[in-house]
């Protein structure tokens, strides 16, 4: 009866040691858990903000791009205008010269006709 007992005792005290093992063990893990936990979510929160702020350049780098190509349209437009404005000024210049030299050729006749 005393060997019952004796192993009874010890059973009983290796199941203390194994609980206040499993309760330090586990307090350790759930600590480290909390961690993780905080990480991930910091992580997250980083992630979010990281994107938020690449979505806001992109679209003001497209803003950019876009008033760029209308600028470069505009510009391209003035200087078509301003081309056709010169090649209109300079067959009016040579219809003006071509007339001029016709009224002398005919003046210059008439003079030696004389």
């Amino acid at each position: 009866m005393q060997w019952v007992i004796l192993v009874l005792t010890i059973a009983a005290d290796l199941g203390v040691l194994c609980v206040g093992y499993l309760a330090y063990t586990g307090k350790a893990y759930a600590t480290k858990k909390g961690e993780n936990l905080a990480t991930k979510e910091d992580i997250a929160d980083i992630t979010r903000k990281v994107e938020s702020v690449r979505a806001e350049y992109a679209e003001k780098l497209q803003t950019l791009i876009h008033e760029k190509a209308a600028s470069r349209e505009a510009t391209q437009r003035h200087h078509q205008l301003s081309m056709a404005a010169l090649d209109k000024r300079l067959e009016v210049h040579q219809t003006a010269t071509n007339s001029k030299q016709g009224q002398r050729g005919q003046q210059l006749s008439i003079l030696q006709g004389v």
